[in-house]
């Protein structure tokens, strides 16, 4: 029958399913419970307890233990081994929910194996196949004829033929067996076998029990099955080793008893599936010191999965004491429970163990589930197979007998002679326990690198389970690995998230099995051109590993514990690999990158032509698991300096230990590299995305070759040692220590105010800078024992954390032999130097820039600069780093105080306003017509009837009886608003305005002709700045009282009033350059104000034309106040006082456009005879003199202009409504007012 899908070649995906398709469900497919014979009471032999194989036809001999069975032997053995449970071939099923325990003492004899459950063990002949000589070919059978004895057991089972590929048998077509000729050695089966297969060749063959039978699990086909709910347990008792002290084999007196006990093994090629369940325990237990395995993968498996969600055990209760360790051979203890007995040989003791043969191995343990491996010397997992796969998200764990994690390991992968092994380990839970990938008997190399006895580079001889070891480790963000790790040669990766507290100790010298002799060599580091092993040679020929070198550690989580790596350089010449000839050389290649918490040391033991990176990224490196600082650690060391080593920065962080025989350092831009330090000027700033890194006080680092600031910062606190310390054009050096050798810069050195030391020459190349900062108590030196060559386009930068006067000079470098070039320095638009070298020193002088000589600056703004830099203040400092002109005339707008006459400017609209609104009230109730004897022209209403508080509005009388009766008083009120807006006067800013405002007011005629009254009021200004300073604003409340009056003579009338205004002022002024700053004040005032106005109407037809005359006087004062401000821009300033006088020269027409309704027109000329700009004195309220500050004159020539509606709306109230505009150069008001007036 064709085997092309057998489980020998099934593909790992499909294998891959199967371990995925257990791990999901635990349904197992229910087959007959048959072809098991035998029991406790009555063993089916003297070394099966209970056999399940196809006897009788039945190729399902499975079993299901209830959990109300118990199968135990604790029967006595006279010698030889005993398996309680066998289940011989494929196809079979155990399903455990009750107690399986073999317990039968071997009372004597050699082998002494106790095994409680064998799986697949009827496997007659299962190695890689065996040759075979001839076929000959019948009609429907097949004879063929074998090398070795045949066995009749064969008839019935199957004889797979197939090929020897070179490193494994590939089955190809497999037979039932008809007939056996033990005479002949021939085999005779059913079928007729391909002409292909002549026996010649590479050809070769297996008898296997009932070939390609499968049970399925959740879909899956597995050959053979055990869900274990239940317990599984096999032991050798001190009883037994007792009685075999004076049982038939008297060496066992010396000996102890070495025997094998084992819980679960297995046998046949073919997949295996153990599902243990979260009750389940699979155990083996040794009192002695021989070989333990709770579950083994053993022979020819294929692959065997482990689902584990409950306990898997192997213990050797007795404690041990090494005697001797040894490459060569086991190493052997005395036993604390046999104090008599000499010392033994030690033998594995493993949770689960996986013997070389087998192609893989997957363990899945889950949440809650245990695999022990407990006592001396012991492993949880030890493994050996082709694959090997771990996921945990339980324990995995090693437990001496002690109670701690010494005296053994959790994981133990190794590999076979000449053969390349893999594990891929993914840990979600804890492991307790080292774990090692090595090449040769990992027992022996923990005991060669823990124990003490022997030494240490012994274990590169290992002569057993020799071969390449390669790993892929994640300890993922939830895993915790509590051990040490040990490596040898090969290809290994180690990547933790989690947390790990042990040693890592990496050898990468080459390991030698046997005795090497000619060109006999295997090579194991496989590349393109030599895909793998060359001259692989079996166990038994001297041969020498010269595998991978190459190690790479990533550590983003938090590890505790010192690295170790012993560098390698192997040359192979004259190697074979099929038809190839290799010559070549495989060198350490090793990259560890932290960005997590590394509490230890890193050792290098390098060698030339290895190649080993180290990657820091922030500051992780010499911390605890908790982020303190520990001092203790953080060294890092390459022993001979021969290798090429090579130190990377990334991020922000602190090197806290030496480093020593590094070959160079270096910093450069990377993606997720930490910035710079945000506080550096921008002069000298650390690359933007670049790392920046402190070498600590006090300790001294060594690269051997250079050391490369390409990008960010590195701060020198302590020695740094290297022959040339090359700083890239994005790089940064500071610091306060040394640097023992020459410094090449391209890029910047940035002394701050500390002095650092170069033993050595100093190079400013084209375009680099020297930064010194200036303080109170010194600058920054560049201390020079040697020489300093500069550039001419080389650049000084002066970073200022004071103000400097002009003649101030300053030291900015040192040296003992000379300065050759002279460097330039760099300036800013207020802030110039002179550079020199005085005695072999270089010097700096400063001359500071007027600000009155910056373009477009305003005299406010140069006045307040200059006396902002007449004092040392954070602000001044701050403004002689300004490097635009357009800059510092900016900031000077905003510095200064206001000058653009807007408060001023406000109060006069304010009272001209008020005063207009006056003027038409009293225009209106007639108290400005003429008098009512006058024959010329006369008032609002052109005739004055007896009644002297009549008034028509258009020149028409009303005689109805609701306008003749007598009244006299009148109560009015009315809303206005104003909008101002000033332009830019000589560089300083203009501003807007907007006026709010409401009056109330009364009148009454006191005789006639003669109208007085009283007016109150409240108004709100608020004026914004224009241009540089549009974010400064003052708020203006304004409450006022006014008292007027008019006399109406024969064809003219006077008016006049007068009164005062109390101002409360909130100011704001805003800062944005150089840095962003608010400047906040309060204060108050008052204006004073009179004025006068004749005017003679005139009528012509229905229009009446009013010629005026007016002169109007104010003095407004404000007190003096200190702003506030977070930034030093914040002013002290002077009380102020304005006066104004203006004239006015006008017209005024009114024009009747219904019974009730006129139109009044105005235009005057205004003309200004007293202050026409702002003088301000002040200060800046962080220190420094006064300064004056003189505003723009703006214009004294205004023409006003108006309209305005007055209607009466009822016998007892009217209506107005006005519009008045201001004009001038740069200037533009509106006011606007409505009015109503109610008559009693």
């Amino acid at each position: 029958m064709s085997v092309s899908n057998h489980v020998l070649r099934r593909p790992a995906a499909q294998l891959m399913l199967a371990s995925l398709g257990a791990a999901l469900c635990m349904g197992v497919s229910q087959q007959a419970l048959a072809a098991c014979a035998g029991s406790v009471a009555s063993p089916n032999s003297n070394a099966v307890t209970v056999l399940c194989n196809n006897a009788g036809g039945d190729p399902n001999a499975n079993l299901t233990v209830n959990d109300n069975t118990t199968y135990v032997d604790t029967t006595t053995k006279a010698s030889g081994s005993n398996v309680l449970l066998q289940f011989d071939g494929h196809g079979r099923e155990l399903i455990n929910n009750g107690t399986i325990t073999n317990d039968r003492i071997i009372n004597g004899g050699s082998g002494r194996n106790h095994t409680a459950v064998v799986m697949g063990a009827s496997t007659i002949n299962a190695g890689n196949g065996t040759t075979f000589d001839s076929v000959t070919v019948g009609a429907t059978t097949t004879t063929i004829k074998l090398g070795p004895t045949v066995n009749a057991g064969w008839v019935n089972q199957s004889i797979v033929l197939g090929s020897y590929d070179g490193d494994d048998f590939a089955p190809g077509q497999a037979f039932v067996i008809q007939s056996v000729d033990t005479v002949n050695n021939t085999v005779t089966v059913v079928g007729v076998v391909p002409s292909t297969y002549t026996g010649a060749g590479d050809q070769r063959y297996s008898i296997v029990s009932n070939y390609g039978g499968t049970t399925t699990v959740n879909g899956v086909a597995y050959n053979n099955v055990i869900i274990n709910s239940g317990t599984i347990s096999s032991s050798i008792k001190g009883a037994e080793i007792t009685a075999n002290q004076t049982g038939a084999s008297p060496t066992i007196t010396s000996a102890s008893n070495t025997g094998t006990v084992k819980g679960v093994t297995t046998s046949v090629a073919g997949t295996y599936l153990i599902q243990n369940n979260a009750s389940g325990t699979i155990k083996a237990t040794h009192d002695g010191i021989g070989t333990t395995a709770a579950v083994e993968a053993g022979g020819q498996v294929t692959s065997l999965t482990i689902e584990n969600s409950g306990k898997i055990i192997a213990e050797r209760t007795t404690a041990l004491t090494l005697a001797a360790v040894s490459a060569t051979a086991a190493p052997t203890a005395t036993e604390a429970n046999w104090p008599g007995f000499t010392a033994q040989n030690v033998a594995l003791v493993s949770g689960v163990y996986s013997e070389e043969e087998a192609q893989s191995i997957t363990v899945n343990n889950r949440a809650g589930g245990l695999i022990q491996g407990k006592g001396d010397y012991s492993g949880a997992l030890y493994l050996r197979a082709e694959e090997q796969s771990i996921t945990n998200y339980g324990t995995i764990e090693h437990l001496s007998s002690s109670g701690d994690y010494s005296k053994g390991y959790a994981i133990a992968s190794v590999s076979n002679g000449g053969e390349i092994r893999e594990l891929e380990f993914t840990n979600y839970g804890t492991v307790h326990g080292d774990i090692l990938s090595v090449n040769g008997n990992a027992l022996r190399w923990y005991a060669l690198s823990t124990s003490g006895i022997g030494s240490v580079d012994s274990r590169l001889l290992i002569n057993s389970h020799t071969g390449q070891a390669n790993s892929e480790i994640e300890n993922k963000a939830s895993g915790t690995i509590i051990g040490n790790f040990w490596y040898s040669n090969g290809e290994h990766e180690l990547e933790n998230e989690g947390k790990i507290v042990g040693n890592i100790d990496v050898d990468q010298r080459d390991t030698t099995y046997g005795t090497v002799s000619g060109s006999v060599v295997t090579v194991l580091a496989g590349d393109d051109d030599n895909p793998g092993p060359s001259n692989n040679t079996s166990q038994g020929a001297g041969f020498t590993i010269r595998g991978d070198k190459t190690f790479e550690f990533e550590n983003s989580g938090s590890f505790t514990g010192n690295l170790t790596i012993t560098n390698a350089t192997s040359t192979i010449t004259n190697g074979v690999y099929g038809s190839q000839t290799i010559n070549k050389t495989v060198a350490s290649d090793n990259s560890i990158e932290n960005s997590g918490k590394f509490d230890g040391n890193i050792t290098i033991k390098d060698v030339a032509g290895a190649k080993n990176t180290v990657t820091l990224v922030d500051d992780g490196f010499g911390r605890k698991d908790d982020g303190s600082v520990n001092t203790a650690t953080g060294n890092i060391t390459a022993t001979t300096g021969t290798g090429n080593n090579i130190l990377n920065l990334e991020g922000t962080g602190t090197l806290r230990g030496d480093v020593s025989k590094f070959t160079t350092l270096k910093l450069a831009a990377s993606d997720d590299a930490g910035g710079g330090d945000d506080d550096d000027d921008d002069d000298a700033p650390a690359a933007s995305g670049g790392p920046n890194w402190t070498l600590a006080f006090g300790k001294t680092f060594e690269f051997l070759s250079a050391a490369n600031i390409d990008a960010g910062t590195l701060n020198v606190a302590g020695t740094l040692k290297t022959p040339t310390a090359n700083i890239g054009e994005d790089g940064t050096l500071k610091g306060t220590g040394t640097i023992e050798g020459n410094v090449l810069n391209k890029g910047t050195i940035d002394l701050e105010d500390n002095t650092l030391h170069v033993v050595g020459n100093v190079t400013l190349d084209d375009d680099a800078k020297l930064a010194t900062t200036i303080t109170n108590s010194g600058n920054g030196i560049l201390a020079i024992t040697g020489h300093l060559n500069a550039d001419d386009d080389a650049a000084v930068v002066a970073n200022l954390e004071r103000v400097v006067w002009s003649g101030e000079s300053f030291t900015v470098a040192t040296t003992t032999t000379g300065i050759t070039g002279l460097p330039e320095v760099a300036e800013t638009a207020l802030m110039h130097w002179d550079a020199s070298v005085v005695s072999n020193n270089l010097i700096i002088t400063a001359d500071v820039v007027d600000a009155n000589e910056i373009e477009g600056i305003s005299k406010p703004g140069a006045s307040a600069i200059n006396a902002l830099l007449g004092f040392d203040s954070e602000l001044g400092v701050a403004m002689l780093g300004v490097e635009d002109e357009d800059d510092v005339r900016k900031a000077g707008n905003q510095l200064a105080p206001e000058t653009n006459f807007a408060t001023q400017q406000a109060a006069i609209a304010l009272n001209n306003a008020v005063g207009q609104h006056i003027d038409m009230r009293l225009n209106a109730v007639g108290a400005t017509g003429a008098a009512p004897v006058a024959s010329g022209p006369y008032g609002l209403g052109m005739k004055q009837p007896s009644d002297p508080n009549r008034s028509n509005l258009g020149g028409g009388l009303k005689d109805d009886a609701d306008f003749v009766a007598p009244r006299s008083a009148a109560l009015w009120g009315q809303a206005f608003g104003a909008g101002l807006n000033q332009n830019g006067r000589e560089q300083v800013d203009g501003y807007d305005a907007r006026i709010y405002g409401a009056l109330a007011g009364y009148d009454n005629w006191i005789s006639p002709g003669v109208r007085v009254g009283v007016a109150g009021g409240y108004a709100n200004t608020r004026i914004t700045g224009d241009g540089d300073t549009s974010r400064n604003h003052t708020e203006i409340d304004s409450y006022l009282f006014q008292a007027y009056g008019a006399v109406k003579g024969s064809g003219w009338y006077a008016s006049a009033r007068t009164g005062f205004t109390w101002n409360d002022y909130d100011t704001t002024r805003v800062l944005t350059i150089p840095f962003t700053d608010k400047a906040e004040g309060s204060h108050d005032g008052g204006q004073f104000n009179a004025s006068v106005e004749i005017g003679a109407p005139m009528r012509f037809a229905s229009t009446i034309l009013t010629p005026v005359a007016s002169l109007t006087y104010s003095r407004l004062h404000q007190n003096g106040y200190t702003e506030s401000s977070d930034g030093g821009m914040a002013l002290d300033v002077a009380s102020q006082d304005n006066d104004s006088l203006v004239s006015g020269l006008g017209l005024k027409v009114l024009v009747p456009i219904a019974n009730d309704t006129v139109i009044q027109g105005r235009a005057l000329w205004l003309h200004e005879f007293a202050d026409d700009a702002q003088n301000v004195t002040a200060s800046f309220a962080a220190g420094g003199g006064t300064f004056a500050a003189g505003g723009p004159a703006v214009g004294r020539d205004t023409a006003a202009l108006g309209v305005g509606m007055l209607a009466q709306i009822s016998a007892e109230s009217t209506f107005e409504l006005n519009y008045d505009a201001n004009v001038r150069e740069d200037y533009l008001a509106h006011i606007g007012s409505a009015r109503i007036d109610v008559h009693f």
